[in-house]
Protein backbone atom coordinates (compact mmCIF):
# COMPACT_ATOMS: atom_id res chain seq x y z
CA UNK A 1 0.00 0.00 0.00
CA UNK A 2 2.19 3.32 -1.01
CA UNK A 3 -0.43 5.51 -3.25
CA UNK A 4 -0.72 7.79 -0.62
CA UNK A 5 3.08 7.83 -0.01
CA UNK A 6 3.42 10.86 -1.91
CA UNK A 7 0.78 12.79 -0.01
CA UNK A 8 2.28 11.68 2.76
CA UNK A 9 5.47 13.09 2.64
CA UNK A 10 4.32 15.96 0.60
CA UNK A 11 2.46 16.85 4.21
CA UNK A 12 5.37 16.00 5.89
CA UNK A 13 7.15 18.73 4.22
CA UNK A 14 5.07 21.29 4.83
CA UNK A 15 4.51 20.78 8.57
CA UNK A 16 8.59 20.43 9.04
CA UNK A 17 9.78 23.12 10.95
CA UNK A 18 6.62 24.21 12.86
CA UNK A 19 7.71 22.22 16.12
CA UNK A 20 4.65 20.39 17.37
CA UNK A 21 3.93 19.07 20.93
CA UNK A 22 3.97 15.44 20.86
CA UNK A 23 2.26 12.47 22.83
CA UNK A 24 3.00 9.43 22.90
CA UNK A 25 -0.57 6.98 22.70
CA UNK A 26 -1.62 6.22 25.59
CA UNK A 27 -5.01 4.76 26.21
CA UNK A 28 -5.28 5.55 30.04
CA UNK A 29 -5.60 8.66 28.72
CA UNK A 30 -8.60 9.29 26.42
CA UNK A 31 -11.41 10.85 26.80
CA UNK A 32 -14.91 9.55 27.79
CA UNK A 33 -16.95 7.59 25.37
CA UNK A 34 -20.67 7.81 25.11
CA UNK A 35 -23.00 5.85 23.06
CA UNK A 36 -24.31 8.09 19.92
CA UNK A 37 -23.08 11.74 18.73
CA UNK A 38 -24.25 14.25 21.38
CA UNK A 39 -25.97 17.35 20.10
CA UNK A 40 -24.03 20.95 21.56
CA UNK A 41 -26.52 23.46 20.89
CA UNK A 42 -25.15 26.89 20.61
CA UNK A 43 -25.80 28.15 24.00
CA UNK A 44 -23.58 25.55 25.17
CA UNK A 45 -20.21 25.99 22.86
CA UNK A 46 -17.34 26.69 24.20
CA UNK A 47 -15.08 25.69 21.19
CA UNK A 48 -15.92 25.48 17.69
CA UNK A 49 -13.23 23.93 15.60
CA UNK A 50 -13.20 24.67 11.85
CA UNK A 51 -16.36 26.68 11.37
CA UNK A 52 -17.35 26.97 7.77
CA UNK A 53 -16.07 30.85 7.82
CA UNK A 54 -12.87 30.02 8.68
CA UNK A 55 -10.38 27.63 7.35
CA UNK A 56 -10.48 23.75 7.15
CA UNK A 57 -8.71 20.77 6.16
CA UNK A 58 -9.16 17.16 7.18
CA UNK A 59 -7.75 13.70 5.38
CA UNK A 60 -6.85 10.60 6.52
CA UNK A 61 -3.44 8.58 4.31
CA UNK A 62 -2.74 5.20 4.82
CA UNK A 63 0.21 3.40 4.31
CA UNK A 64 2.03 0.35 4.57
CA UNK A 65 5.67 1.90 4.79
CA UNK A 66 7.54 1.27 8.02
CA UNK A 67 9.54 4.35 7.35
CA UNK A 68 6.72 6.72 7.54
CA UNK A 69 5.06 5.93 10.42
CA UNK A 70 6.68 4.13 13.10
CA UNK A 71 4.85 4.96 16.45
CA UNK A 72 1.40 5.61 17.89
CA UNK A 73 1.08 8.99 18.79
CA UNK A 74 -0.82 12.60 18.34
CA UNK A 75 0.63 15.88 17.27
CA UNK A 76 -0.27 19.25 18.55
CA UNK A 77 0.77 22.67 16.27
CA UNK A 78 -1.13 25.66 17.48
CA UNK A 79 -2.73 25.97 20.63
CA UNK A 80 -4.42 22.85 22.34
CA UNK A 81 -7.77 23.88 23.54
CA UNK A 82 -7.83 25.24 27.04
CA UNK A 83 -5.33 27.64 25.08
CA UNK A 84 -7.54 29.15 22.27
CA UNK A 85 -8.00 32.95 22.66
CA UNK A 86 -10.90 32.68 20.60
CA UNK A 87 -14.31 30.81 20.22
CA UNK A 88 -14.18 29.93 16.97
CA UNK A 89 -10.34 29.03 14.96
CA UNK A 90 -8.85 27.47 11.64
CA UNK A 91 -8.86 23.87 12.29
CA UNK A 92 -6.90 21.38 10.58
CA UNK A 93 -6.80 17.42 11.14
CA UNK A 94 -4.35 14.80 9.50
CA UNK A 95 -4.47 10.74 10.34
CA UNK A 96 -1.66 8.45 9.01
CA UNK A 97 -2.75 4.98 9.06
CA UNK A 98 0.22 2.27 8.66
CA UNK A 99 -0.93 -1.15 7.75
CA UNK A 100 -0.31 -4.18 7.23
CA UNK A 101 0.96 -5.38 3.71
CA UNK A 102 -1.56 -7.84 2.04
CA UNK A 103 -3.58 -8.78 -1.02
CA UNK A 104 -4.98 -5.45 -2.61
CA UNK A 105 -8.52 -6.84 -3.08
CA UNK A 106 -7.99 -8.03 1.25
CA UNK A 107 -6.53 -4.39 1.83
CA UNK A 108 -8.65 -2.47 0.47
CA UNK A 109 -11.85 -4.19 1.58
CA UNK A 110 -10.75 -4.11 5.43
CA UNK A 111 -9.16 -0.58 4.65
CA UNK A 112 -12.32 1.19 3.31
CA UNK A 113 -13.94 0.71 7.04
CA UNK A 114 -11.14 2.95 8.28
CA UNK A 115 -12.76 6.18 6.87
CA UNK A 116 -16.08 5.10 8.68
CA UNK A 117 -14.30 5.43 11.85
CA UNK A 118 -14.68 8.73 13.09
CA UNK A 119 -18.11 8.64 12.74
CA UNK A 120 -18.26 5.98 15.49
CA UNK A 121 -16.36 7.18 18.15
CA UNK A 122 -18.58 9.23 20.49
CA UNK A 123 -17.01 11.58 23.09
CA UNK A 124 -18.73 13.37 25.89
CA UNK A 125 -19.13 17.18 25.60
CA UNK A 126 -17.79 16.95 21.69
CA UNK A 127 -19.54 17.10 18.23
CA UNK A 128 -18.17 15.91 15.12
CA UNK A 129 -19.65 17.53 11.67
CA UNK A 130 -17.30 16.26 8.57
CA UNK A 131 -17.70 16.85 4.52
CA UNK A 132 -15.98 14.06 2.67
CA UNK A 133 -16.21 16.66 -0.45
CA UNK A 134 -15.18 19.51 1.17
CA UNK A 135 -12.41 18.04 3.19
CA UNK A 136 -12.64 19.30 6.45
CA UNK A 137 -14.34 19.21 9.83
CA UNK A 138 -16.25 20.93 12.09
CA UNK A 139 -16.31 20.41 15.91
CA UNK A 140 -18.31 21.85 18.26
CA UNK A 141 -16.99 21.02 22.37
CA UNK A 142 -19.15 22.04 25.20
CA UNK A 143 -18.19 24.04 27.79
CA UNK A 144 -18.56 21.27 30.72
CA UNK A 145 -15.95 19.73 28.21
CA UNK A 146 -13.22 22.13 28.39
CA UNK A 147 -13.53 22.42 32.48
CA UNK A 148 -13.35 19.09 32.88
CA UNK A 149 -9.84 19.29 30.37
CA UNK A 150 -10.50 17.89 27.32
CA UNK A 151 -7.19 18.44 25.41
CA UNK A 152 -6.79 17.49 21.78
CA UNK A 153 -4.06 14.77 23.43
CA UNK A 154 -7.33 12.63 24.87
CA UNK A 155 -8.90 13.06 21.53
CA UNK A 156 -6.37 11.59 19.62
CA UNK A 157 -6.04 8.66 22.46
CA UNK A 158 -9.16 7.66 22.10
CA UNK A 159 -9.21 7.96 18.07
CA UNK A 160 -6.25 5.88 18.08
CA UNK A 161 -7.07 3.25 20.37
CA UNK A 162 -10.51 2.48 18.32
CA UNK A 163 -8.11 2.28 14.82
CA UNK A 164 -5.91 0.02 16.78
CA UNK A 165 -9.11 -2.86 17.29
CA UNK A 166 -8.89 -3.06 13.34
CA UNK A 167 -6.38 -5.91 13.06
CA UNK A 168 -5.37 -4.37 9.29
CA UNK A 169 -3.88 -1.21 11.60
CA UNK A 170 -0.19 -1.51 13.29
CA UNK A 171 -0.16 2.70 13.86
CA UNK A 172 -1.70 5.65 13.83
CA UNK A 173 -0.51 9.28 13.72
CA UNK A 174 -2.48 11.92 14.30
CA UNK A 175 -2.33 15.65 13.37
CA UNK A 176 -4.43 18.69 15.12
CA UNK A 177 -3.77 21.88 13.91
CA UNK A 178 -5.64 25.35 15.04
CA UNK A 179 -4.83 28.87 13.84
CA UNK A 180 -2.43 28.02 11.05
CA UNK A 181 -4.34 29.72 7.80
CA UNK A 182 -1.86 29.56 5.40
CA UNK A 183 -0.31 26.01 6.65
CA UNK A 184 -3.95 24.84 6.58
CA UNK A 185 -4.58 26.35 3.30
CA UNK A 186 -1.30 24.75 1.84
CA UNK A 187 -2.20 21.46 3.48
CA UNK A 188 -5.72 21.82 1.60
CA UNK A 189 -4.07 21.06 -1.52
CA UNK A 190 -2.73 17.59 -0.48
CA UNK A 191 -6.68 16.61 0.52
CA UNK A 192 -7.19 17.52 -2.84
CA UNK A 193 -4.82 15.01 -4.35
CA UNK A 194 -5.90 12.38 -1.58
CA UNK A 195 -9.19 12.77 -2.46
CA UNK A 196 -8.57 11.96 -6.15
CA UNK A 197 -6.32 8.79 -4.88
CA UNK A 198 -9.49 7.62 -2.96
CA UNK A 199 -11.75 8.29 -5.90
CA UNK A 200 -9.59 6.52 -8.20
CA UNK A 201 -8.93 3.81 -6.34
CA UNK A 202 -12.82 3.44 -5.92
CA UNK A 203 -13.06 3.55 -9.85
CA UNK A 204 -10.80 0.41 -10.11
CA UNK A 205 -13.19 -1.61 -7.83
CA UNK A 206 -16.10 -0.23 -9.31
CA UNK A 207 -15.93 -0.69 -12.85
CA UNK A 208 -15.24 -4.39 -14.42
CA UNK A 209 -14.01 -2.95 -17.62
CA UNK A 210 -10.36 -1.98 -17.36
CA UNK A 211 -10.11 0.42 -20.77
CA UNK A 212 -7.44 2.70 -19.53
CA UNK A 213 -7.58 5.18 -22.76
CA UNK A 214 -11.25 5.74 -22.43
CA UNK A 215 -10.61 6.19 -18.44
CA UNK A 216 -11.15 9.82 -16.45
CA UNK A 217 -8.65 8.75 -13.55
CA UNK A 218 -6.06 8.06 -16.25
CA UNK A 219 -3.78 10.80 -15.17
CA UNK A 220 -3.56 10.24 -11.59
CA UNK A 221 -3.16 6.53 -12.07
CA UNK A 222 0.22 7.41 -14.32
CA UNK A 223 0.77 10.01 -11.62
CA UNK A 224 0.55 7.54 -8.61
CA UNK A 225 3.23 5.11 -7.61
CA UNK A 226 1.69 1.97 -7.05
CA UNK A 227 -1.69 2.39 -8.46
CA UNK A 228 -1.50 0.87 -12.21
CA UNK A 229 0.38 -1.86 -10.06
CA UNK A 230 -2.59 -2.32 -8.23
CA UNK A 231 -5.20 -1.80 -11.45
CA UNK A 232 -2.78 -4.68 -13.60
CA UNK A 233 -3.23 -7.19 -10.31
CA UNK A 234 -6.98 -6.70 -9.90
CA UNK A 235 -7.24 -6.66 -13.24
CA UNK A 236 -5.95 -9.89 -14.08
CA UNK A 237 -7.09 -11.55 -10.94
CA UNK A 238 -9.63 -14.32 -11.10
CA UNK A 239 -12.18 -12.63 -9.02
CA UNK A 240 -13.67 -9.05 -8.19
CA UNK A 241 -14.99 -7.58 -5.26
CA UNK A 242 -18.53 -6.21 -5.76
CA UNK A 243 -18.99 -2.76 -6.32
CA UNK A 244 -20.15 -2.70 -2.72
CA UNK A 245 -17.34 -4.13 -0.45
CA UNK A 246 -15.10 -2.76 -2.99
CA UNK A 247 -15.71 0.55 -2.36
CA UNK A 248 -12.90 2.25 -0.02
CA UNK A 249 -15.14 5.21 0.77
CA UNK A 250 -18.69 4.97 2.06
CA UNK A 251 -21.74 6.57 0.52
CA UNK A 252 -22.14 10.14 0.76
CA UNK A 253 -24.16 11.50 4.52
CA UNK A 254 -26.30 13.85 4.01
CA UNK A 255 -24.92 16.89 4.29
CA UNK A 256 -25.74 19.13 8.23
CA UNK A 257 -26.29 22.74 6.52
CA UNK A 258 -26.23 23.99 10.13
CA UNK A 259 -25.53 23.67 13.35
CA UNK A 260 -28.64 22.95 16.10
CA UNK A 261 -30.23 25.93 17.67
Amino acid sequence: MKVYDKSIKKTFDILNGLDPIIYAFDPSSSWQRIDSSELILNKDVAVELGPSHLKGVAYTMVTSNPCLIKENKTKVIGDDIKNLKDNSVSFGKIVIVKVKELDEEVSYAKIKDLERLRFRVHLEGYMLRASTQQKRETIRINNAAVKQGLTFEKIGNSLIGEYLKNDLVENVEIIFLTGMDKTIEDLTTIASKVKEITDAMNHIFDNIEFDCHSCNFSEICDEIDGMKEMHGKINTSSGRLSPRNGRLTPPPLKQQTAWPG
